[in-house]
């Protein structure tokens, strides 16, 4: 088998056409058919193929089980559907990759439905991918040497199925040539990979099923990647943060009220309302991490490292075993006043955004002014602007211990407009 396999890569290489097809087609299906793992499985059929859509097309040797892949059209196996054991032959012939692989034309299919239905634009790459990835999952391996995810046949060409091929692997082994392993590896090499094969379908015995029941879970999953790009972005400048002084934004001749009979002309859908809230949540643990770092660097250089040590985030973790960490006790940080001569314990309410004005606007809770109430001159609300930019600026608002009510700060100290209302009860007619 090595030797069939480093001759099938540089036949390849050499554009020998002929003998890439013996070899596909004929040399290397006949000796897999001889490993005993294959030859006393019944319901195996060893299948190569070379010349399907061109040269761009990449030639491949199947191990597939019957039942898995059979078309009922046209009463035959096919990789186009189900899963299955492939040598996948990369299109310049600078390797190969024993593939556990799965069918591609219904999740096209599926997707092109889904698109419609949903007009979304998912691409092909994406959804094939992350079926992929939930299948993986579904096995649970721990086998250091499978390759997950996208594989690298050399091919660009998107209309090929070659290049397709890439984004449907599940796990494999890559073998270069000339560093093909010798046969007793090859060997153990597809005993696990079919091991894992029926394993996968003992646990989805239908892959039709299985790609209708789950495009809403793996659509999800590229909402998740997305997030979690986004959250990759913005970490690369979370420490950058400076002070700027408050600008005083408060208009004494604004009505704090809200117009009841004002129609909205925005329509959200609940989807695109999940996205919102799902980024502002992102946003404001970034901010919370912003602002921890610039308390923590400023009382380090004030008090010195012991006190730079309990500034704490709040709502991450809490000095007292009996307590919980999370939102909800009104603040999010503990850390010291850098206005006094001594250490002087505060509490940091954190508003982030990515807008850059001062004169932007934030939401608070009703737990959050009862805290202001509370604390006082002991509690400030910092907001950070420009989350994510590379310069984030903090502006930290103060003097609570004037007003003695939320009537008072909602008065006098804040603008505001109501953007929801809490319904305790309802009148019958």
């Amino acid at each position: 088998m090595q030797t069939l396999i480093e001759s099938a890569l540089l036949s390849i290489q050499t554009k020998n056409n002929l003998q890439t097809d013996e070899l596909i087609k004929e040399k290397i299906p006949n000796s897999l058919k001889e490993l005993n793992i294959i030859k006393n499985d019944k319901n195996i059929e060893v299948l190569g193929k070379t010349a399907q859509g061109g040269r761009s097309f990449v030639p491949w040797v199947a191990i597939m089980n019957k039942d898995i892949t059979f078309n009922p059209n046209t009463r035959q196996t096919t990789v186009q559907r189900g899963y299955y054991l492939v040598l996948l032959f990369a299109k310049d012939g600078s390797s190969v990759h024993l593939s556990l692989n799965q069918g591609i034309t219904n999740i096209n299919e599926i997707r092109k439905t889904y698109n419609k239905n949903y007009k979304e634009n998912i691409k092909f790459e994406t959804i094939t991918q992350n079926y992929s990835n939930l299948l993986c999952s579904m096995l649970n391996h721990n086998n250091n040497k499978f390759q997950i995810g996208k594989i690298d046949l050399k091919v660009s060409e998107k209309n090929s199925t070659g290049y397709k091929y890439q984004f449907s692997n599940i796990i494999s082994i890559k073998y270069e040539i000339n560093k093909v392993p010798n046969e007793i590896q090859i060997e153990n090499d597809i005993n696990d990979l079919l091991t894992a094969y029926n394993k996968l379908i003992n646990i989805v015995p239908d892959h039709d099923k299985f790609i209708k029941e789950n495009i809403h879970v793996v659509k999800q999953m590229e909402h998740q990647s997305k997030l979690i790009k986004k959250i990759s972005d913005l970490d690369k400048t979370i420490y950058d943060a400076e002070k700027i002084e408050t600008k005083n934004t408060f208009k004494p001749t604004y009505i704090n009220t809200t117009n009841t009979n004002t129609k909205s002309k925005n329509i959200t859908s609940d989807e695109d309302l999940k996205k919102t809230l799902e980024n502002q949540q992102i946003i404001g643990d970034l901010a919370e991490e912003i602002a921890l770092e610039y308390y923590k660097n400023k009382v380090r250089e004030k008090f010195g490292e012991e006190y730079a040590e309990q500034v704490i985030n709040i709502t991450k973790t809490s000095n007292n075993p009996k307590e919980k960490s999370g939102h909800g006790y009104g603040y999010d940080l503990v850390a010291f006043d850098l206005d006094k001569s001594m250490p002087t314990e505060i509490y940091i309410e954190v508003k982030g955004t990515k807008n850059t004005s001062q004169s932007s606007s934030f939401e608070i809770t009703d737990n959050e002014l009862n805290m202001l109430l509370k604390f006082k001159e002991k509690i400030r609300i910092t907001r950070v602007l420009g989350v994510g930019s590379k310069n984030p600026k903090v502006v930290e608002i103060g003097g609570f211990e004037n007003y003695h009510s939320k009537e008072d700060l909602l008065t006098n100290k804040f603008n505001i407009k109501p953007t929801s209302y809490r319904i305790f009860g309802v009148k019958s007619e």
